[in-house]
């Protein structure tokens, strides 16, 4: 979801600091998955890639989990407070 509000800051001409700190938690995301990816890569040049690996593997696994049950969280909880709202828009 980056990269559509990117472009559309852009084509809104809106400020460019407004739009970097907006997409700051992908950042988070994404960085340890391309950190373990890299590592994978050199897994064969040492003991010590192989086990920094694993770890940052792990690391973003752990990251990943929590991002996706704080969403899920989320949802259950604007679901739970807007269900009147909810159930009044049309099929």
């Amino acid at each position: 979801p980056d990269w559509p509000v990117s472009v559309l800051t852009g084509i809104l001409r809106l400020k460019l600091c407004s739009m970097l700190y907006g997409s700051l938690p992908v950042f988070f995301l994404i960085a340890p998955c391309v950190l373990a990816g890299a590592l994978l890569l050199r897994v064969n040049d040492g003991p010590v890639f192989e086990s920094m690996s694993t770890v940052t593997l792990a690391l973003a696994f752990i990251i990943q989990s929590a991002a996706m049950l704080g969403a899920i969280h989320f949802i259950a909880k604007t679901i739970v407070e807007k269900e009147r709202e909810l159930r009044e828009l049309p099929d």
